[in-house]
């Protein structure tokens, strides 16, 4: 007969047992890897070791993250080569930011379709580099097999730097691949990192 309730202290997890079926209710993110960026790093990578064809998306929590130059941007390259090279053209974006104290409730917007990098914390704002003005947000990675035309990162995120912000971008790659990203790469425009925290995430199908 069944099991449809396990009671408590009724399985040791120390033994092996085989399960058939499906368990429901389980968290659908799967922890790869987590990076922390040392003061004086050019770049942050996850490569072929963590971005695999094992998942269509990923899920980037970012945690604290400063640049040491003041008045920068955060940008994003893919790679199909493990990181030998990264693509360099053909990304679109759109992007939205709001502004503390902004008068009148103005909106922000970018939008182009030839960048030769996703710049993930929108145009019109430039990151500061003090203590508290580091960034935090979550950054989807859409690598699907279906459509490589499609390949896309959102980000939501905020932080504080020469204006508090709160912003969502979306980029995508225009691309003929007939293979996946396979790294993703994270740098300033100028500039090293002085902190940060990345982790990666790999999104179960449902």
């Amino acid at each position: 007969m069944a099991l449809s309730k396990i009671q408590a202290e009724s399985m040791n997890l120390a033994d092996t047992y085989a399960f058939t079926g499906s368990v429901s209710g389980a968290n659908t993110l799967v922890k790869i890897h987590s990076i922390t960026a040392s003061a004086g790093d050019a770049s942050v990578v996850f490569n072929n070791s963590y971005i695999t064809s094992d998942y269509d998306v990923y899920r980037i929590y970012i945690k604290n993250v400063s640049p040491q130059s003041d008045a920068t941007r955060f940008h994003a390259f893919f790679s199909f080569d493990n990181g030998s090279s990264y693509v360099s053209s053909n990304y679109t974006k759109v992007s939205f930011e709001g502004h503390e104290g902004t008068a009148s409730d103005v909106i922000n917007s970018r939008y182009s379709s030839s960048d030769t990098k996703m710049i993930l914390t929108g145009s019109s704002s430039t990151q500061g580099n003090q203590d508290d003005e580091g960034i935090d947000g979550v950054i989807e990675f859409f690598n699907t097999t279906e459509e490589y035309k499609k390949l896309q990162t959102h980000l939501t995120w905020g932080f504080a730097g020469n204006q508090t912000a709160t912003a969502q971008s979306s980029h995508a790659l225009k691309s003929n691949r007939t293979s996946r990203a396979n790294a993703i790469k994270f740098e300033w425009g100028t500039g090293n990192f002085a902190s940060g925290v990345f982790t990666l995430y790999g999104v179960k199908d449902a």
